[in-house]
């Protein structure tokens, strides 16, 4: 009897023993630890866009340092007026960021009116950045380069020129002769479509001084969105886009087709338009385009009305097309008709594409999602950020030293998804290491003697919205959390814990010596 009894008191003596340090350790642990997931190889998004500002539309390349640059647009609105503006941040190891920096602001309207700068890079051989744009007044298209060290400096751009006028969006890219070449679209007004974007084509053989007179690549009579530009290993030039009546505003109208035309011969002649044609469709949206590790042209879109996405490729400089073939079972989003999808190739030359997209389209569910193709397969879809109720788009990718994933993109908060004078949109990046071969980073180019580096400051992300999921670390403590009740309560839990257990060994001393 006695046995039992001792038994009994043992017993109790660990129950509240477990329920006090199990207590200590649930109220201790750091908030949000069960959502942290351990099998994510995405960095956590970042915030780069400043707090309160809105902001959209990035774009982004990679130096042979590494280090990372990303333009965006924004405005700002004053008393006595305001500006639209192409903000500038880099990073040399995707955590620490310059703090953002306007390298072009152009005037608003007198009334506030503001128009989005699209601001769309391109880095040369010789470590000289190109950029396009565009603003109020003419809605002109601008052109503006820098040496790539001093691109956080205003003053160190050349003085912006104009290379298109009524224009909305535009593409630069540069061969391996230093031409500069720059499509863009432009109104064509006629009483059939009074608002047709047509896609205008011009370069530069002097470094932006001087340029050729525009031509009209896309020759149809409808309008023209989302072109875009590659230029491959042999100076080749290709351009697609989404073709309907339209083009403003950042859309046309729906269903639009994929078109496709290219110069071989350096821009001196174009070939006629093409169109490709996705499966059982009745037409596209979201073009890319890119070089695939055997070298083949590839052409992705998605197919319009049920969004799947396809990819088709050439292997005679776009003459000849293959069957389109679906991508990973994926589907893009049917919520925006404004996003885009964006490719880039690593140090084994795989293509990495990241879109809006999932298997299954959920109403309110928007996965940021990456697949890779390796010339033969497409991988398993993974996401780099999910998103309920605001909306992820216009992601932007790029490749550093061969096996460094960076990716950015801006996310329109639900409660103005589509009302960008209310919207409070924020620019996000997340980066990774993938099973590449790595290049031998260079020493990054210095600042001429006349620049003064901009001042470095680490971003800290803000409480982010209800629609993602936030990823605490294990044991990090925040120094300026005030104590709660529940704390004290564990403290005390804690302290009365080596007091419990030495009087629970008195007493069962005691009841083993009376036996």
């Amino acid at each position: 009897m006695g046995d039992l009894r001792i038994r009994r008191w043992v017993w109790r003596v660990l129950v509240v023993l477990t329920l006090c340090l199990g207590f200590g350790a649930w109220a201790g642990a750091p908030a949000g630890l069960a959502q942290q997931d351990d099998d994510s190889t995405w960095s956590e998004p970042i915030q780069l866009s400043d707090v309160g500002q809105s902001s959209w539309f990035p774009h982004m390349v990679v130096d042979r340092s590494g280090r990372v640059h990303i333009v965006y647009a924004t405005g700002l609105l004053l008393q006595t007026g305001g500006f639209d503006q192409v903000m500038y941040t880099s990073s040399a190891d995707g955590v620490t960021w310059s703090a953002p920096n306007d390298i072009a602001a152009l005037s608003m309207g007198p009334n506030g009116e503001s128009e989005v700068a699209r601001p769309n890079l391109f880095l040369d051989r010789s470590d000289v950045l190109h950029m396009t744009y565009r603003g109020l007044g003419t809605f002109s298209i601008f052109y503006s380069q820098v040496p790539i060290a001093a691109a956080g400096l205003a003053r160190s751009w050349s003085v912006r020129q104009e290379v298109g006028d009524v224009g909305y969006f535009s593409q630069v890219g540069v061969d391996r002769r230093g031409t500069v070449h720059v499509i863009y679209t432009s109104n064509i007004v006629s009483r059939q479509c009074p608002i047709c974007y047509h896609i205008f084509y011009r370069a530069s053989s002097d470094n932006g001084a001087t340029w050729s007179e525009p031509v009209d690549i896309s020759r149809v009579n409808t309008g023209s969105a989302k072109p875009q530009l590659l230029i491959d290993a042999d100076g080749n030039i290709h351009v697609a886009w989404e073709s309907a009546r339209g083009g403003t505003l950042g859309r046309v109208e729906q269903p639009a087709q994929l078109l496709y035309t290219s110069s071989l011969d350096g821009g001196a002649t174009w070939r006629e338009p093409v169109l490709i044609q996705m499966p059982e469709s009745e037409g596209s949206l979201r073009t890319a385009l890119t070089v695939d590790p055997q070298g083949r042209l590839m052409i992705i879109s998605s197919a319009v009305p049920g969004n799947e996405i396809f990819a088709s490729l050439s292997s005679d400089h776009g003459q000849t097309w293959s069957l389109p073939a679906q991508v990973s079972d994926l589907k893009g989003s049917p919520v925006s008709a404004l996003d885009n999808l964006a490719v880039a190739t690593d140090g084994a030359g795989r293509v990495h594409l990241v879109c809006n997209c999932a298997p299954e389209v959920r109403e309110g569910v928007y996965n940021l999602t990456h697949v890779v193709w390796d010339g033969t397969n497409w991988s398993e879809p993974e996401i780099i950020r999910q998103y309920r109720g605001d909306l992820p788009e216009w992601p932007v990718i790029g490749v550093g030293l061969g096996n460094q994933l960076h990716v950015a993109w801006f996310v329109r908060n639900e409660a103005a998804i589509f009302n960008s004078d209310r919207g409070q949109y924020t620019i996000w990046y997340s980066g990774r290491t993938i099973d590449a071969p790595a290049v031998t980073p260079i020493a990054e180019p210095t600042l001429p003697p006349s620049a003064t580096p901009p001042a470095v400051a680490q971003i800290l992300t803000p409480t982010p919205r209800p629609t993602a999921t936030q990823v605490f670390i294990s044991g990090q403590v925040d120094p300026t959390r005030q104590y709660t009740e529940q704390d004290y309560v564990m403290l005390v839990a804690i302290s009365m814990a080596p007091v419990l257990l030495i009087v629970a060994g008195i007493v069962v001393y005691q009841r083993v010596i009376r036996r």
